[in-house]
């Protein structure tokens, strides 16, 4: 969020939600919170990719 200039105030009004929430998903399990997840990788550009580890 930082690289973006996004506070997390802002990140709220951007996916259309309460302020309080964006910090308890940020600091809590990704699955727990994972619909409003979805909508904060979205207004970040982002997405999450799922493919098999490379061996090291």
């Amino acid at each position: 969020m930082k690289a973006r200039g996004l506070t997390q105030g802002k990140l709220a009004e951007l996916i259309d939600s309460h302020p309080a929430a964006v910090s308890r998903a940020l600091g809590s399990n990704l699955i727990d919170r994972r619909s409003l997840w979805i909508k904060i990788l979205d207004a970040l550009g982002l997405e999450i990719v799922v493919r098999p580890k490379q061996n090291d």
